[in-house]
């Protein structure tokens, strides 16, 4: 019975050190601001993550998106009259401040 018991508790053990190592991408939402090199909020600005995940700047230059995984998504900003420009999600933070140069 305590070989039974000692038994158990070694496979819980290996399952639970097993499942520590396993780590998930966490999901990140990340809220930031549009703003010309003049420093002027731009107001439209479609923050694409995928073909089917985008949000656009508010009418401050505000926006807020999602990442699912992290270390690997970016985002392309895309706004009429300016440069695309490219962001790995790793380079944003909360309340950042991307500006975008005119064409």
């Amino acid at each position: 019975m305590k070989n039974l018991f000692n038994s158990i508790f070694i496979l819980f053990s290996i399952c639970f050190l097993a499942s520590s190592f396993t780590t998930e991408p966490k999901v990140k939402s990340i809220t930031g601001k549009i703003t010309s090199l003049n420093g002027e909020d731009l107001a439209g600005a479609q923050i694409k993550k995928d073909l089917t995940t985008s949000s656009f700047s508010n009418f401050n230059g505000e926006f807020t998106i999602t990442f699912d995984k992290p270390a690997t998504d970016s985002v392309t900003i895309h706004l009429i009259g300016y440069k695309p420009l490219t962001k790995k999600a790793t380079s944003l933070y909360n309340n950042c401040v991307i500006t975008l140069e005119e064409l």
